[in-house]
């Protein structure tokens, strides 16, 4: 039995056939997968339980988009990793993902092990503890060897 428990994806995608690709891509991993066409759908789910990671589209219905999704997502606690999807996935996109604090870009359809492994990568991140709960403990294990001048 693992020590954690089955990490949730919150997959925000409005094509149905998105949806069945990513449940054929999953089904041998510890994810499980819950499904919102529409934003209005997400913030549900994310009112009812915790998510360990967002997968959302580029684009979605009502005129929201990843950016909406991933500003609700940053004033959870902890902030669950947004990953973008695009048929048109780009760099430009991308790095403009990456600089908004989403955690990845996936094009479509799918990449059948890519995805996976970037869910991996993103649960482990949704574990780690926040930046200021290891801030105190880096400096205290720094002080020691600063005060002996080990340090260069």
């Amino acid at each position: 039995m693992s020590a954690f428990p089955q990490p949730a994806l919150l997959a925000i995608l409005p094509d149905p056939q998105d949806h069945a690709d990513l449940r054929r891509i999953l089904r041998f991993t510890d994810w499980r997968c819950l499904n919102a066409a529409t934003m209005e759908g997400a913030l549900r789910i994310l009112s009812a339980q915790p998510v360990q990671a967002i997968l959302s589209e580029q684009h979605l219905p009502g005129g929201k988009t990843w950016k909406d999704v991933l500003w609700r997502a940053q004033m959870m606690t902890p902030p669950p990793p947004v990953i973008v999807v695009d048929g048109f996935a780009n760099e430009l996109l991308w790095l403009r993902v990456l600089d908004l604090g989403g955690y990845d870009l996936l094009p479509k359809p799918f990449p059948e092990g890519e995805l996976p492994r970037v869910l991996r990568l993103a649960g482990m991140e949704a574990r780690k503890p926040p930046v200021s709960a290891c801030k105190p403990r880096l400096m205290a294990a720094a002080a020691p060897r600063t005060a002996r001048g080990n340090i260069h």
